[in-house]
């Protein structure tokens, strides 16, 4: 699959920075990515729905039931449940309650009898 985050040099246009043409080799197929993606953001910073005007893709809901995603490529498809793995979105559904928790824990921590947060023990902090 794409890297994290790799959709960033559509969405800030990248393929059109002349300042960077001598590092990269974009075409007209690059160009129009960009303008989707620019477009579907802007869209849902005003919208709150990335397809609401000035493209024509379609990009359903995503449900327990029907849970597809948008597959940002040249063509813009949406995949569907044979098409996806979806065991590193199901890895979140247990690791990120559980981040949650403790930081909710660590912020809540009452002091020690040294002042020091409970997280650091005067042991710790001691031996450093």
């Amino acid at each position: 699959g794409v890297p994290h985050n790799f959709e960033l040099i559509f969405l800030w246009g990248l393929p059109y920075w002349l300042a960077l043409a001598d590092q990269m080799q974009w075409d007209s197929a690059d160009k129009r990515v960009a303008d989707i993606v620019m477009t579907l953001w802007a869209n849902f910073a005003k919208y709150t729905n990335p397809t609401q005007v000035g493209v024509y893709i379609k990009w359903d809901q995503f449900t327990t039931d029907e849970p597809g995603v948008l597959i940002i490529d040249r063509s813009f498809n949406m995949s569907d449940h044979t098409t996806m793995s979806f065991s590193a979105v199901k890895f979140w559904n247990h690791y990120y309650p559980n981040v949650i928790s403790f930081a909710a824990q660590c912020c809540n921590a009452t002091y020690a009898a040294d002042g020091a947060p409970a997280m650091f023990s005067s042991s710790l902090v001691g031996s450093v």
